[in-house]
C-alpha cells in the first residue's frame, strides 16, 4: 500500500493498493487530527502501508515566502517531522516530492487544465494534490499507467 500526503493546515491524502489502484482520497483539518488518523491507518490497515509519498516544503522556495515565515514556527515543517517519525517507527519508506511534481501528476490524471485556467495557477485542493503526487510516483516507478498510456493501447 502507498499513501500520498500533501501536508498543511488541512492535509490531503490518497491511498493506493499494491497494484497502484486508488483506494481512497480525503483531507483532514488540523495537525493533531491528521496524525491521529495517520497512526491508526499505519497500525490498523491491512495490508500495511509500506510507502509514504510526501510533498516536501522548503522555506523561501519562491515568492518571497522567507518573509512570510519570519518569526514563524513553520507548522507545516513540524507536521512533516511528525510524519517522518511515524514512518520511522512503523518501518515505512518515505519518498519526498517537490510541489512542482504535483503538476505532472495533474496531467496524468487529466486535471491540469482545471487548475491552470488562463495560464495562471489556481489552488489545487489538498486531496487532489495528494492524488496527483501519488499517481506521479506510481507512474514513475512503472506500477501504474497514466491515462494517456491507457488510451494509446486501446
Amino acid at each position: 500500500m502507498y499513501l500520498a500526503i500533501d501536508p498543511g493546515g488541512t492535509t490531503g491524502w490518497a491511498l493506493f493498493d499494491e497494484k497502484g489502484d486508488t483506494k481512497g482520497i480525503g483531507k483532514i483539518k488540523g495537525h493533531d487530527d491528521f496524525l491521529d488518523w495517520l497512526e491508526d491507518t499505519v497500525h490498523l490497515h491491512e495490508p500495511p502501508v509500506k510507502v509514504f509519498i510526501l510533498e516536501n516544503y522548503k522555506v523561501g522556495r519562491s515568492g518571497g515566502s522567507q518573509f512570510t515565515h519570519s518569526f514563524s514556527d513553520v507548522p507545516t515543517l513540524q507536521l512533516i517531522g511528525a510524519i517522518k517519525r511515524v514512518a520511522k517507527k512503523a518501518n515505512i519508506t518515505i519518498v519526498e516530492q517537490s510541489p512542482n511534481e504535483m503538476y505532472i501528476g495533474l496531467r496524468y490524471i487529466g486535471l491540469w487544465s482545471l487548475y491552470r485556467a488562463g495560464g495562471k495557477a489556481a489552488h489545487v485542493p489538498d486531496e487532489q494534490s495528494a492524488l496527483a503526487h501519488g499517481v506521479y510516483y506510481l507512474v514513475k516507478i512503472g506500477l501504474r499507467k497514466h491515462r494517456l498510456d491507457k488510451d494509446a493501447k486501446e
